[in-house]
């Protein structure tokens, strides 16, 4: 992990944080796990955990797009909690997909 991708997943982590309904957001990138940031969201009874894979290099949405797929397939579509692929664009510090 390059410091540059740390600094990149920290910001991401405290954007969230000031999100409306987050309840709590940590990253968990030092665990080399297949995500960097998860948080939990109060918009659903009991919570809603999303998970989010953090790219901190420059990556066309569609290249986001595919990764998010090939993420989802290999958890076998997780039914019980979200996952997206956060990337930066020139348009843009945090693409969500």
């Amino acid at each position: 992990m390059t410091d540059k991708g740390i600094r990149y997943e920290c910001a991401f982590r405290n954007d969230l944080r000031l999100r409306r309904g987050v309840v709590w957001a940590e990253r968990f990138a030092a665990s080399h796990g297949p995500f960097d940031v998860v948080a939990q969201w109060n918009h659903t009874p009991g919570g809603w955990i999303e998970v989010y894979q953090c790219k901190a290099s420059r990556m066309t949405c569609r290249a986001a797009t595919k990764l998010l797929t090939s993420v989802w397939n290999l958890l076998g579509m997780p039914s019980n909690f979200g996952t997206t692929v956060i990337h930066r664009t020139k348009e843009k510090e945090f693409c969500e997909h």
